[in-house]
């Protein structure tokens, strides 16, 4: 594995014979050795990448550059910019779960703008209703109108919290939301109309249920610890010939009480997460 440092370091040449198609050249990395060595190297004549894997992204820097570099090229490379777009679009990912019918989602009310042709308004289903808006101003009496029907609706059961985000591509990793009592709607109907503000073509407002941990009974064991919440995440990546490969699954924790958002906790692999929870639990 090699880990380039700047856009400045590759560079991309017509593909012999595949019209369209660039072969990806390394002229500098960073390379890894046993024992935790590290080099930086100068490749004379530049290395040819044979997997590329990059943070890709639509906005200006380095993100929009990796995507570039990614663009039709001959060796398999983790994800694309127009896959990625897709799937770190929080709202459709949720809304195509929904639609099948056989996987849970929390309860949510969505205020999309200039969606994407994917999504549909309206209630995709009993849990999951979008609210198309003409534009980000002006739109006090539907988002009161939404947001308090919502909180009152018999979909968020006994949920006495939800919390309020944004999504879409701009804001994957970078947001912090933050958990609003059910009772509160004029805190939740300005919250809303403060992030409307900042919403571009094909993002939203999520507004969604939040979820107590689940509590088994203990009769003969130990208290219950502090309560803990667990995102189990897995990465999967393109090997070449586009088989996938899973990664070891992940689950970051933290206290109840704070969001847990992603990817920003430490993965941690699921053994290690397991035991944690055990001696939190033994503790008490």
């Amino acid at each position: 594995m090699l880990l380039c440092l700047s856009p400045a370091w590759l560079m991309k040449v017509p593909a012999p014979g595949q019209p369209g198609e660039a072969a990806l050249l390394v002229s500098k990395a960073v390379s890894f050795h046993p024992g935790g060595l590290t080099f930086l190297d100068d490749f004379v004549p530049p290395r040819r990448a044979t997997y590329f894997l990059a943070g890709l992204g639509l906005g200006p820097g380095r993100g929009r550059e990796a995507a570039e570099l990614a663009r039709d090229l001959t060796c398999p490379t983790g994800a694309s910019a127009e896959l990625a777009r897709l799937l770190e679009d929080r709202l459709l990912t949720r809304q195509l779960l929904a639609q099948q019918g056989r996987v849970a989602v929390p309860a949510t009310l969505a205020f999309t703008y200039k969606p994407l042709g994917l999504l549909w308004g309206g209630d995709a289903s009993p849990r999951l209703r979008l609210v198309e808006l003409s534009g980000k101003e002006g739109q006090e009496m539907l988002v009161k109108e939404e947001v308090e029907t919502f909180l009152r609706s018999e979909a968020l059961g006994d949920v006495l919290q939800v919390a309020v985000k944004l999504s879409g591509w701009r804001w994957r990793g970078r947001q912090a939301f933050r958990l609003y009592p059910r009772a509160e709607l004029g805190t939740v109907m300005d919250v809303v109309l403060a992030l409307l503000e900042k919403l571009e073509e094909e993002e939203s407002v999520l507004v969604e249920a939040v979820y107590p941990p689940v509590r088994l009974p203990c009769s003969d064991g130990p208290s219950l610890g502090p309560g803990l919440a667990v995102r189990i995440c897995a990465v999967v990546c393109r090997t070449q010939g586009d088989r996938p490969l899973l990664s070891k699954v992940s689950m970051p924790q933290a206290q109840v009480v704070t969001c847990l958002p992603h990817p920003s906790p430490v993965p941690v692999v699921c053994q290690g997460s397991l035991r944690h929870l055990w001696e939190e639990r033994t503790k008490s």
